[in-house]
């Protein structure tokens, strides 16, 4: 565990957050930093829990919805803290947590290192990834994760190994912020490694809006069942509110044509729910954060 304090002017007030979004929905944060260091980033956080407020923790973005109103709270965005290039040692890669995914799925692909390929087509950053155990129908990120490193409250800097974190689908126990870490992949030769990647993108690519502005999906999969087609047999695809609008591509995006608001967006959402549970009688739980979270 190491410590180390912030340095001074690490926090600027009332920071646009909508361009920081996948999304590009959602109004400023009271105070905002972006350290580039793990132990500034360690500090910070600290610093941010003694102020009392809210804390939030943001990396690419993705998989998220910010109020119209903005955020009442500090934000520690983890983009500065990115690797120009993983560090390879065997079959294990480091890397930092403000690292965009599709780049070190690019990576290891093109550096015969299997694994990652199946998070192809998936945004953001890796720790936002880690904590929300980003994945689909060819893996998830925790089942590749050997250890990683988190800041704690008072600013120390701790490993944990990949048996300490509880791994849950699209969610883990991860409650602090990722700084940083370590894949257990396997070498394989890289054409094969880069064709997977190549099929599961073609694959994504002709399934779902992923060039849109989106959060991704929207709603969580029930068991034994696809949120998406469960919308589409409702016939909601398209349906739209304000510029906010149900994905004709696929049923469980919703996607900002516009300039969509976060109230277009939870109003729509709320139909969606309603619908599905009328017609069917479930209900979708929403694998989208809401900052501040809403009950959605």
């Amino acid at each position: 565990m190491t410590s180390c304090c912030a340095p001074e002017g690490t926090f600027r007030r009332d920071e646009p957050l909508a361009m920081r979004t996948t999304f590009r929905i959602g109004g400023p944060a009271a105070l905002f930093a972006e350290p580039a260091e793990r132990d500034h980033f360690a500090a910070a956080y600290a610093e941010a829990v003694a102020t009392g407020r809210p804390v939030y923790i943001l990396g690419g973005g993705s998989n998220l919805l910010i109020s119209d109103e903005g955020l009442d709270g500090v934000v520690l965005c983890t983009r500065n803290l990115a690797s120009r290039r993983p560090e390879r040692h065997g079959e294990r890669l480091f890397v930092l947590a403000g690292t965009p995914l599709a780049s070190v799925v690019n990576w290891s692909a093109t550096h015969e290192l299997a694994g990652l390929e199946g998070l192809v087509g998936i945004p953001g950053t890796v720790g936002g990834a880690i904590r929300m155990n980003a994945g689909g129908r060819n893996g998830c990120i925790g089942e590749r994760v050997a250890r990683l490193w988190s800041a704690d409250r008072s600013g120390r800097i701790c490993e944990k190994a990949t048996s300490d974190v509880a791994w849950a689908y699209r969610s883990s126990d991860i409650s602090d912020p990722v700084l940083a870490v370590e894949f257990q992949l396997r070498s394989e030769p890289g054409d094969a490694v880069s064709r997977r990647r190549r099929e599961y993108l073609q694959a994504k690519s002709a399934a779902q809006p992923i060039r849109s502005h989106s959060a991704g999906c929207f709603f969580k999969n029930p068991e034994g069942a696809s949120a998406g087609r469960l919308i589409e047999m409702a016939g909601l695809k398209g349906r739209r509110l304000g510029d906010a609008c149900v994905s004709a591509k696929h049923a469980n995006f919703i996607v900002n044509v516009g300039r969509a608001r976060a109230a277009d967006v939870l109003r729509l959402a709320q139909t969606v729910r309603e619908r599905v549970r009328d017609l069917y009688g479930i209900g979708l739980e929403s694998e989208v954060h809401c900052w501040p979270q809403t009950s959605l």
